[in-house]
């Protein structure tokens, strides 16, 4: 796959992620659910204008911007205690999540493949801003799942909390 494939190809990614998501959030009842898709949804829109700047342009200097792993943390520990109340949490909500892990590490595999077969060194640095955007999505979806789908669990989890007896 030539680089310009390679990058249509993860244009077609991004946007199938803000499809998802956008859907995802809109169908929802559950503000938690309804909240976080929104944001994935936000920053898969960010990425397909970034994907989209960098394959018009090809310039070198094109600024990054995304989430990072702690700003998603961030993110993902304010919206829970926002909504630490007991929620209902539908099988279409769990299933858009599993749906959307699935997308995550779809993107996330072949955008580590499209890194060892870059051409050059400005390819290899937007491939693995790439990755770093996929792995901190998949981050949050992961722990909004296992929160909705146990809160008590995950909190204990979470927190480590410790039982002396």
């Amino acid at each position: 796959m030539n680089i310009q494939q390679a990058l249509q190809t993860a244009l077609a990614f991004e946007k199938k992620g803000k499809k998802i998501y956008t859907e995802a959030a809109e169908k929802t009842k559950n503000p938690f659910v309804k909240e976080v898709f929104s944001y994935l949804a936000r920053q898969e829109e960010n990425h397909v204008q970034e994907l989209a700047a960098f394959i018009e342009k090809h310039h070198p200097d094109i600024k990054l911007e995304g989430d990072t792993q702690e700003e998603t943390k961030h993110f993902f520990t304010m919206t829970a205690d926002k909504f630490n109340e007991k929620l209902k949490v539908s099988k279409k909500d769990l299933q858009a999540y599993e749906a959307g892990l699935e997308l995550e590490r779809s993107a996330y595999a072949f955008y580590k493949k499209e890194l060892e077969e870059a051409p050059d060194e400005k390819t290899r640095h937007f491939f693995t801003f790439l990755i770093e955007q996929e792995s901190a999505h998949y981050s949050l979806i992961r722990n909004a799942y296992d929160y909705l789908k146990d809160p008590a669990n995950f909190h204990m989890e979470e927190e480590r909390w410790m039982f002396e007896g």
